[in-house]
């Protein structure tokens, strides 16, 4: 089965993408049955895959000038990224774990913030992370999140 091709027809370029570019970048996840030891149907995981491109668009000649007429494809790189490590970070005396979710909302929260925080876990979860910045460190992670 074949992508449907998007036919452009027209003589602006800028109708391909709003921000008139034909590069492309993005990551997908995907299920991989490869281990260190070769294929293993029954032990699979899933990798993430950073794409970085460009779009391939036939040109097609009027009056004048040539302009974009078809995408015909795009042309990637793809690179795996290596897992997290996350495991790997050794928990201090002075910390306590949280998970959050893609919007930064706390889904869990160990009880031991209670041992350094006037705080329960009943108090944050369910809130986002932002709810818990101080005034004069809002400036540091907005950038840090621009960055």
């Amino acid at each position: 089965m074949h992508p449907p091709v998007l036919s452009v027809e027209s003589s602006s370029p800028s109708l391909l993408s709003p921000d008139n570019s034909l590069e492309r970048s993005f990551f997908i996840r995907m299920k991989s049955t490869l281990t260190k030891r070769g294929v293993h149907i029954k032990s699979s995981g899933y990798k993430v895959i950073h794409i970085t491109g460009r779009l391939r668009i036939r040109m097609a000649l009027t009056h004048t000038r040539s302009v974009p007429n078809q995408i015909m494809g795009m042309v990637v790189v793809a690179h795996a990224l290596p897992p997290p490590t996350i495991n790997e970070v050794r928990i201090d005396c002075q910390m306590f774990v949280t998970r959050v979710n893609m919007d930064l909302k706390i889904v869990y929260c160990e009880n031991r913030i209670s041992d350094y925080m006037d705080l329960t876990p009943v108090d944050i979860v369910g809130r986002r992370c932002y709810q818990f910045i101080h005034a004069e460190d809002v400036e540091g992670i907005r950038q840090s999140h621009l960055d």
